[in-house]
Order: C-alpha cells, then structure tokens, then sequence
C-alpha cells in the first residue's frame, strides 16, 4: 500500500464524526473533498484511504452512544 493511507486495517469506532478540512479521501466507495462529512454510527468500520493530496481531517469519536434523540 501506498504511504497515502490513512487507516490500512479496518477500525472500529464508538461511532465517529470526520469533516475534511483539506485533501480528502475515499471510504466504502464514497469520494469525500474540502468540506465534505462522514458519520459512521456505533460499531461501523472504517477503511480510508487519502487522496493523491492527502487529507487534513478533523475527527470526533465516542460521542455518539451518548446522543439521544431530541423529544418531539
């Protein structure tokens, strides 16, 4: 593999929120730039690889079992 991979194994998050700030990346098909977003719920799998710019993204990550939906 290249030195552009950001993650090489497949990792498992307590959910996690990504905003690329510069660059972007490609995971499960999907082509994510400058400003782009990615949410990926409790217990999914990450597989990112950097573009050929590589990527400056900002990531959050175990907030999300403690989210609840707003009462309506």
């Amino acid at each position: 593999m290249k030195d552009t991979a950001i993650c090489q194994s497949y990792l498992q998050f307590l959910g996690h929120i990504s905003h690329v700030l510069d660059g972007g990346f490609s995971e499960g098909g999907d082509e994510l730039r400058k400003h782009s977003w990615l949410r990926l719920p409790v217990g999914s799998k990450l597989s990112a690889i950097a573009g050929p710019k590589g990527a400056k993204v900002w990531m959050k990550t175990g907030h999300l079992p403690h989210a609840k939906p707003p009462k309506v």
